[in-house]
């Protein structure tokens, strides 16, 4: 253990120079007292210790020995400089933590962290949120060579490379669904199984970093995604949508999204009616504008056709909202339907401003 190595004279001032999981090096800034000290800590201490989340700063202070608690704003510089150097690259979509091994943190290390998250940075967690701090999923045992058998455990950080997201698979009796998780992977988000209960217990982590499987909270995940994500945000994450989603998934997401409420799109939460606007969600009227049926946004297509079909050709493309998801979430944004004589009267103009050209 890190104590162990610890001087057992007392000087008048030592500094931390080295904190790696397992070590902690004090080196004397001058030169001895001239005598010795006992130094007793108790396990849970030394696992502390042992874990880097207090720095000992052995101070000569009449002739008392003190023990400084680092302050929560200074986790982050201290994991930068315990955890695994390769775990903290910036391209690093998720790490492999095998309990166990020497290069690696202690067993224990992560509930130990998230336990002193919750007392100590109660409501923010902008300090830890590029670390990886995040279960994907259980630690499974497997062969590790040189090791054994160990548990190694997939981590994911609060907000992972590349500006993604992350949502919880299953959550209070709710769950994602295999096809949404595939749409979620296909939009860059990443989908994780129920977080323990010591990073669940973390007020900040549910509300600013773990997205629920609900509608809302995939919608919320969507946004974070295009502030964050690099190379066009918003625009970005519409050409995921229309490129590597398949027609079926598309409808899927849009009968997703069909069952927010307009109440639960608040005036705090104008940016998300406003994204809603611009995912190509809706599809055209086969043949309306002179073009076969595709997927659009409400803002590229702000008019909608009527509800009966009229065997007359369409100048302008029109959004086909004869599913029940489509009306509704054609009214959540404000769409305007044509109706029939409106549609009949547009025709009419365009005739004539055809007849006057020729």
């Amino acid at each position: 253990m890190g104590v162990n190595s610890l001087p057992k004279t007392v000087t008048r001032q030592h500094r931390v120079c080295d904190l790696n999981p397992g070590l902690l090096r004090l080196s004397p800034a001058r030169q001895p007292l001239g005598y010795r000290a006992t130094l007793s800590f108790d396990e849970n201490f030394r696992k502390f210790l042992f874990l880097s989340f207090f720095a000992l700063a052995v101070v000569s202070v009449s002739g008392f020995t003190q023990l400084r608690v680092v302050d929560s704003s200074m986790i982050g510089p201290l994991l930068s400089r315990s955890l695994p150097a390769h775990w903290l690259q910036p391209d690093t979509a998720s790490v492999e933590w095998v309990a166990g091994q020497k290069s690696q943190p202690a067993p224990g290390w992560l509930e130990s962290l998230w336990n002193y998250l919750r007392l100590n940075s109660p409501y923010d967690l902008s300090a830890v949120e590029r670390f990886p701090l995040v279960p994907v999923r259980a630690g499974r045992r497997q062969m590790v060579p040189g090791l054994g058998v160990a548990t190694v455990t997939e981590l994911v950080a609060l907000r992972p490379a590349g500006g993604a997201a992350v949502v919880v698979r299953r959550a209070d009796g709710l769950s994602l669904g295999g096809e949404l998780e595939l749409i979620a992977g296909k939009l860059g988000l990443t989908v994780v199984d129920t977080p323990p209960d010591f990073v669940r217990g973390h007020a900040a982590a549910e509300r600013d970093y773990l997205f629920a499987p609900t509608y809302l909270g995939v919608l919320r995940a969507v946004r974070r995604r295009c502030r964050e994500g690099a190379g066009g945000g918003r625009e970005a994450v519409a050409a995921l949508l229309l490129g590597r989603a398949t027609a079926g998934e598309k409808r899927r997401l849009r009968e997703l999204f069909a069952k927010i409420s307009a109440h639960e799109l608040t005036a705090a939460d104008d940016d998300l009616r406003d994204l809603l606007a611009h995912l190509p969600l809706f599809e055209t009227l086969d043949g309306s504008g002179g073009s076969p049926s595709q997927f659009v946004s409400a803002a590229e297509v702000a008019l909608s056709a009527p509800a009966e079909r009229m065997s007359i050709p369409l100048s302008r493309r029109l959004l086909d909202v004869s599913s029940s998801d489509s009306q509704t979430l054609a009214r959540l944004l404000g769409v305007r339907r044509l109706e029939p004589a409106q549609l009949l009267t547009e025709v009419r103009s365009c005739y004539r401003v055809h007849l006057l050209v020729f």
